[in-house]
């Protein structure tokens, strides 16, 4: 049986790789809309997104989306060929063993939580890549060493991601006709990975053996060091792949890329209000982008997750967050909290005025900064009958100020201390 065909191709991230993952789609489809396509992606989010953008351009009918773990669990099956499945539990638990079983020059911290945390990190990296280090050039690094050989025979009963992909490779080179995993999942098409290790370019070899395989890479044409990982693990699996499918390794056309700016602002606040008016510049344009197209992204929920709820609240905008978002944070929430907080505080200005800012409904023509312009002048402190005397006091004083005024003719004065008083 002759290979399906297979590509390897190089794509700059952003706007030109969903537009290669549409195009491929659709021809991987062919005239068939429920023919099955499967993207393997480096994320759970990247899958989505992507589901996201194929949808918005036509439909994404049978068309799924998985890491290559998935992958390689969907070949070997649940059983994991007989191994249960390496915990992160278990994993530490055999690095703390290793560390202490080694000793020599790992004994005096071989209790130590860092040192378990390093050698894991080191583990993970040395199973990953494959890599067996020879000669070690120092007593700490021949300790590593052997602790990690001692690390590996008390992992070995259980399968973790290396072993779950070698077995899912040599599945799928055993089998004489295409296995039925593989006709469920249809083409496999490769988007921007991360990294591919040694085991994931076998087992990509071996899906090609029976379904196209079809793999983009990133492309970074003015960073050669950015580059230099995508253009590995690209020889590495056109290398893989030679032997069992035709490859062409090809350069996808730019697609053009969003305009990106800088804001610079004075402070958090000021700077979700430039976002908000920049959405709402964009949503006055000729041809707008929708606002379910759109997103607010921040790296820190506090301050920035209830200033951007606020302000797009209150500039008529619709949102919905992805964040969990408890009751208390609500404005209503808020409100209440404040409310409550009144009397235990001993209706103490700052507290009083904490709940007028929060309140939904507002007195119109009265907004917080005119009570504690109010207030300080009133010289309101705590007590709730003191806010009753003294404001009753301050009006008192401004209405003879009024009448004072009238009395000068300065009726625009009398008028403005009136006001204020009512």
């Amino acid at each position: 049986m002759e290979p399906p065909h297979s590509t390897i191709e190089f794509v700059r991230p952003g706007r030109a790789t969903h537009v290669w993952i549409a195009s491929t789609v659709s021809e991987l489809k062919g005239g068939d809309p429920l023919a099955p396509v499967t993207l393997v992606v480096p994320n759970y989010y990247a899958g989505r997104q992507i589901r996201w953008a194929l949808a918005a351009e036509g439909g994404y009918v049978n068309v799924r989306s998985m890491l290559l773990g998935d992958l390689a669990e969907q070949i070997v099956g649940v059983d994991r060929g007989g191994q249960d499945p390496l915990t992160p539990v278990l994993e530490q638990s055999a690095v703390r063993e290793a560390s202490r079983r080694t000793g020599g020059v790992l004994a005096p911290v071989a209790h130590h939580p860092a040192l378990h945390q390093t050698l894991l990190q080191l583990f993970r990296e040395l199973r990953r890549s494959e890599a067996r280090i020879e000669h070690a050039p120092s007593a700490m690094a021949r300790a590593a060493l052997e602790a990690f050989d001692t690390f590996e025979a008390l992992i070995q009963p259980f399968a973790d991601r290396t072993r779950l992909r070698k077995a899912a490779a040599r599945s799928l080179i055993a089998m004489t006709t295409r296995p039925p995993a593989l006709a469920e999942l249809g083409a496999l098409v490769v988007a921007l990975p991360v990294r591919l290790d040694p085991a994931d370019v076998q087992l990509l070899a071996a899906a090609a053996l029976w379904v196209p395989v079809r793999a983009a890479l990133a492309a970074f044409e003015d960073d050669e060091l950015a580059s230099a990982l995508p253009a590995r693990a690209a020889a590495e699996l056109r290398d893989a792949i030679r032997s069992t499918a035709s490859v062409v390794t090809a350069r996808a056309s730019h697609a053009a890329e969003p305009p990106i700016f800088v804001i610079r602002a004075p402070d958090p606040s000021e700077e979700v209000r430039e976002v908000v008016r920049a959405i709402a510049r964009e949503l006055d344009t000729r041809a707008p982008v929708p606002l379910h197209r759109m997103a607010v992204l921040y790296r820190q929920a506090d301050p920035y997750a209830p200033l951007v709820r606020d302000a797009l609240t209150l500039a008529g905008l619709p949102w919905s967050a992805l964040e969990g978002r408890s009751l208390a944070d609500s404005a209503p929430g808020r409100a209440l909290l404040a409310l409550l907080e009144i009397r235990q505080r001993n209706f103490e200005r700052a507290a009083v005025l904490a709940w007028i800012d929060a309140a939904p409904a507002r007195r119109a023509g009265l907004p917080g900064a005119a009570w504690d312009r109010l207030t300080r002048a009133a010289n309101v402190v705590r007590g709730a009958q003191q806010w009753l005397n003294r404001l009753e006091n301050y009006t008192a004083r401004q209405r003879e100020l009024a009448a004072q005024r009238e009395a000068e003719d300065n009726a625009p004065a009398a008028s403005a201390l009136r006001h204020e008083a009512d």
